[in-house]
């Protein structure tokens, strides 16, 4: 399986008929499997089952409850990678999960003598991603993912400061923004399997996986965002172009957008501190550079070429341009942090996402 590959991870279906089910065999089982939980509540009628599988599938919850004057049944089924490949170092497409669905219902019936009808089958949540493997290591890309999260849309940042969205996986920096229906996240894919599967064979590869994940976390959410949330509405097709429209497009945009603007800021900067600044304006502008990177928390430029290309805007009455620019760029910084090729890293990972869009539909 290409590692680029759109497709979706972690899935939730519901809409489920439960047709026929025998409590008396799952009590039974229950009593010699703690993966089986069986509750009733003090509503007359409500009860609730819990099955943990964790094989051909990870979860189960089904059950009776009040809604309104009426008592309605449900079924949430719960399914990952790991449950087909026994690991979920790659993403299934809706067709593979499609083909495999029908044995997973079999084992169901034959495992817990449940039985369900699929005709109105929905999907409750869904994890959609796409793995890029990297020309360098993940913690290179630090800036550039920082950068990239910055551009998604505000309702997704709950309104908290962007430092306290990052988070720690593995001794690697994942970055999440999320509110109460969805999420996006980008994360080092490789050192989780590490410390998930340290056997897996697959994990002996040079280049690590960054791997960027949308999760749609309800039906309405799924259904505004895919077109529709029923599962025989869905599509291979459906899936990628959505991740194409939201993860590509959105970020892709913002970035050309940030990268023209900048350019423009800069080319101000550049003739403000020349102008009444001529023997300190490159240190003076490299500080302004540094002081608004500290104060947004993401990158004001990516790399010290922004800035020259933004110098050689100006007029040359005096045919100095040349050097000047190399005394811009011979400027000591910390870590050389603008030396890194960070925007070559951009056109990396939108490379193998469009490729992985290419390759999908």
């Amino acid at each position: 399986m290409e590692h680029t590959q759109i497709g979706i991870d972690k899935i939730r279906f519901g809409g489920f008929c439960i047709e026929s089910w025998d409590i008396t065999y799952l009590e039974n089982l229950s009593r010699h499997n703690s993966s089986i939980k069986i509750a009733s509540t003090s509503i007359e009628g409500e009860w609730r089952i819990e099955i943990a599988d964790n094989y051909l599938f990870s979860d189960l919850i089904m059950g009776c409850r009040r809604h309104g004057c009426q008592m309605v049944e449900y079924a949430y089924l719960t399914m990952s990678p790991t449950n087909v490949c026994g690991h979920n170092q790659d993403n299934l497409l809706w067709s593979e999960y499609d083909a495999c669905l029908g044995t997973v219902l079999e084992y169901i019936l034959h495992q817990y003598h449940i039985c369900f009808g699929t005709k109105n089958l929905k999907v409750k949540m869904m994890e959609i991603n796409c793995n890029i493997p990297l020309d360098g290591a993940y913690v290179d890309y630090d800036r550039v993912i920082r950068l990239l999260m910055s551009f998604l849309p505000k309702h997704l940042r709950n309104s908290q400061p962007y430092a306290s969205r990052r988070v720690t996986e593995n001794s690697s920096p994942s970055y999440l923004h999320s509110n109460n229906s969805m999420s996006v996240k980008i994360y080092n894919k490789t050192a989780q399997m590490r410390a998930k599967f340290p056997d897996l064979p697959e994990l002996g590869e040079d280049r690590e996986i960054m791997r960027i994940e949308i999760s749609l976390d309800s039906p309405e959410k799924i259904a505004s965002s895919l077109g529709s949330n029923l599962w025989s509405e869905l599509s291979d097709t459906a899936i990628a172009d959505y991740y194409h429209r939201y993860i590509i497009d959105t970020m892709q945009r913002k970035y050309q957008q940030w990268h023209q603007k900048r350019q423009c800021e800069l080319v101000r900067l550049l003739r403000k501190n020349r102008r009444e600044h001529p023997k300190d304006w490159h240190h003076l502008t490299m500080q302004h550079i540094r002081n608004q990177s500290e104060l947004a928390g993401v990158p004001y430029i990516l790399d010290i070429e922004q800035v020259a290309e933004a110098y050689k805007q100006l007029p040359d009455k005096h045919r100095n341009r040349s050097r000047a620019i190399r005394s811009l760029l011979e400027i000591p910084i910390e870590d050389d942090l603008y030396k890194h090729q960070d925007r070559e890293k951009v056109r990396e990972i939108f490379t193998h996402l469009l490729s992985s869009d290419q390759s999908s539909m």
